[in-house]
């Protein structure tokens, strides 16, 4: 494993144990491989168990007992990061395999841009009743458009999924 990682993964999580195990995995299956994940228990029942199954040093967990909301969370871990560039993971969401690699690679060609965002695939699945296991039904570009600062004006269509931003933009 890489010694300095080079982005920092936020996820916030609340009682969604199975879901958030998949989005871990997202993460560690990444093709860039020098990343950190900090992972924050939002009041929820405590997932430790989850995190330490996958036995990553990479990989901080934080619980909290007392529910603040994801914006809280989110604040923590930009002050718990240590690297350069930070990204965001919903619970719920994944990473494709390249994810990182992509956007750290488009600020590091742009050292005056503060972020970049990638395309957003919104996902229909049903859940396996028995094992809780999510099957895709249907998957279509939620959102695909090229910057405008004007119509950014009006509308922000970055999700906080499909961003990567450096620290000090933050």
């Amino acid at each position: 494993l890489p010694d300095k990682p080079k982005a920092t993964v936020l996820i916030s999580t609340f009682n969604r144990p199975d879901y958030l195990k998949e989005a871990v995995e997202s993460v560690v299956n990444q093709e860039m491989k020098n990343w950190e994940l900090l992972v924050m228990n939002d009041g929820g029942e405590d997932v430790a168990h989850v995190i330490e199954e996958f036995a990553d040093p990479r990989i901080r967990y934080f619980h909290d007992e007392v529910n603040k909301g994801a914006a809280s969370r989110f604040n923590f871990g930009l002050k718990n990061a240590t690297v350069e560039y930070i990204a965001y993971l919903g619970d719920d969401d994944l990473f494709y395999p390249n994810h990182l690699e992509v956007l750290c690679k488009a600020l590091d060609e742009n050292p005056g841009v503060a972020l970049a965002y990638s395309d957003l695939y919104a996902v229909s699945c049903v859940k396996e009743e028995g094992t809780g296991k999510r099957f895709v039904l249907d998957k279509r570009i939620q959102v695909c458009r090229d910057f405008n600062r004007d119509f950014m004006f009006h509308f922000n269509h970055v999700l906080h999924v499909s961003l990567l931003h450096r620290k000090e933009a933050a």
